[in-house]
């Protein structure tokens, strides 16, 4: 399955039900941003989608040193936001 905003989307609702953020405000950072994602990726605007998934990382970035999200979940959508920044540089 080629990894896109929406599978990210659905990656962030399973972890929300594994309990695996501190709060539904750290859920809805990472819902909205990946929103803004999928335009990008519907227009075929690759720098945009580029662009936005490395600022999705740095907000990964910073919810785990809040402690806000579990480091399993972290892990897992920082390696896909890699893989899928790789297939649209």
């Amino acid at each position: 399955m080629k990894i896109s905003a929406a599978s990210l989307e659905k990656l962030v609702g399973q972890f929300d039900n594994e309990n695996a953020f501190l709060d539904e405000e750290a859920v809805r950072a990472l819902q909205l941003h990946l929103k803004a994602v999928g335009q990008y990726e519907n227009q075929g605007e690759a720098e945009k989608v580029v662009r936005h998934m490395n600022g999705f990382q740095l907000l990964l970035d910073y919810q785990l040193n809040e402690k806000l999200i579990s480091r399993e979940a972290y892990d897992s959508m920082n390696i896909q936001a890699e893989t899928m920044i790789n297939e649209w540089d």
